[in-house]
């Protein structure tokens, strides 16, 4: 019975014959040139994304990049419910004038401390417009400086310290070599990884493959690209794509502070078997905990032997998947001595379905991806999305039949047993013992 399709077990059914959704793991086998073995939706902009096979088995985390352009005024905490995990933020830029001048984002810590309170995971990057070897020098030595005088340490950021790299009006084709780019990224992240910060480097794919030699590049630089497509064709090493900068999302307003700015979005790939050098063992997480509204957040203790580590010494920890019904991860990443990240799982479990009445005129919130359907029961054919009005179409992936994104309000018109009529159709509110919308 296909009445809700956000059921894990539906989803892989689907994939095999059409189109999966939104799943975090699924079987297939990496390879070296990009092929792909799964795709998900983005809860920030509706679209389908196709990810690489190499990505097999792993938790596909949503995340966004900001800057001044978002308004200071933003809500991370809204952010957060809406499925935003982690941000990396522009701390710092070069001027894309003629002269090599360097400058301070001034929203940087306030859209850091504000993420940081929400829970969200957050990593910093330079905009380098860095023409030789000297200048990416001073570009990482001047970003290491503004996280230092604001009391960021190593300890405190999540993601890395990454170089920005790409083309503006100082910096072209036409005066940068790949011999001198990849000189530069490597200086750049020579300095970062000296501070005691974690490297990375974010570019293009063509600024990639055109302009850095990435054999010379050491395996501990974080590679996060940028390819806005229905998927990302770098066939090197990466952990992070950019897939577009067109997102809306609850809380982050345009930089003059009005509506939902369009903000750029991005998959962060993270294997859930991963372990921490040398070996930890965690303990304190629940299998499961009861769904509030709020970020779930199990406090975790963590050792080797029997020496107990040390929070913000030895390990960090982030939330995962942390606010809505389903699963969700306790991340914990090495410090020091420590190297890698580990991921514990655990359940957010709703109310249950049998306890849940819904009434006509009032609103509820979407937790799954849902069809919308012309009538109360499978029997009747799915809405074309493009028979919704806008408002809908807006709630809606993009797709061709109507599918309501995760996180989305809809008005009760109508009861009728395990269905509800909103504008534009009917949707399955439970099934079995599982809610879709509370």
């Amino acid at each position: 019975m296909n009445k809700q399709i956000g059921k894990a077990k539906k989803r892989i059914a689907a994939a095999a014959l059409a189109m999966a959704l939104c799943l975090s793991m699924v079987a297939g086998a990496a390879v070296s040139e990009p092929a792909y073995a799964f795709s998900g939706y983005s809860p920030f902009i509706g679209n389908s994304y196709s990810h690489n096979a190499r990505f097999t088995n792993d938790v596909v985390v949503n995340g966004v990049d900001v800057s001044w352009w978002q308004h200071n005024n933003s809500d991370w905490i809204s952010a957060k419910a809406a499925g935003v995990d982690f941000s990396i933020m522009r701390a710092s830029y070069t001027g894309i004038g003629s002269k090599f001048k360097l400058a301070e984002d001034t929203r940087f810590a306030s859209h850091y401390a504000k993420a940081k309170s929400a829970g969200i995971m957050t990593g910093v990057y330079h905009f380098s417009q860095a023409k030789t070897v000297k200048e990416a020098k001073k570009e990482a030595n001047y970003v290491i400086a503004r996280l230092k005088a604001l009391g960021i340490g190593p300890e405190d950021l999540d993601l890395p310290v990454y170089m920005d790299y790409e083309f503006n009006s100082r910096l072209t084709s036409r005066n940068l070599s790949r011999k001198t780019g990849t000189a530069a990224a490597k200086a750049f992240c020579k300095k970062i990884r000296d501070a005691g910060y974690q490297p990375g480097i974010y570019a293009s794919l063509t600024f990639f493959n055109r302009f850095i030699d990435m054999s010379q590049i050491p395996s501990d630089v974080d590679i996060w690209c940028a390819q806005y497509y229905s998927s990302c064709s770098y066939g090197g090493s990466y952990s992070k794509w950019q897939y577009t900068s067109s997102g809306k999302i609850n809380g982050l307003h345009s930089w003059v502070g009005v509506g939902k700015g369009s903000i750029d979005c991005n998959f962060w790939y993270l294997n859930p078997k991963s372990e921490i050098s040398p070996r930890v063992k965690v303990s304190g997480v629940d299998s499961s905990y009861k769904y509030t509204g709020s970020p779930i957040e199990p406090s975790v203790t963590v050792k080797k032997g029997s020496t107990k580590l040390k929070k913000g010494v030895d390990y960090k920890i982030g939330y995962i998947n942390n606010v809505r019904a389903g699963t969700g991860y306790v991340y914990i990443r090495g410090l020091g001595n420590y190297k890698g990240y580990k991921m514990v799982p655990f359940k957010i479990k709703g109310a249950t379905a049998s306890s849940k009445k819904f009434k006509k005129g009032k609103y509820y919130t979407v937790q799954t991806e849902l069809n919308i359907r012309k009538g109360p029961g499978t029997q009747y054919s799915q809405v074309s999305r493009s028979k919704l009005s806008l408002s809908m179409r807006k709630k809606t992936f993009n797709v061709k039949k109507a599918v309501l994104m995760p996180g989305v309000k809809v008005k009760c018109k109508k009861v009728k047993g395990d269905w509800m009529k909103i504008p534009g159709g009917w949707i399955c509110c439970k099934y079995d013992n599982e809610l879709y919308v509370y």
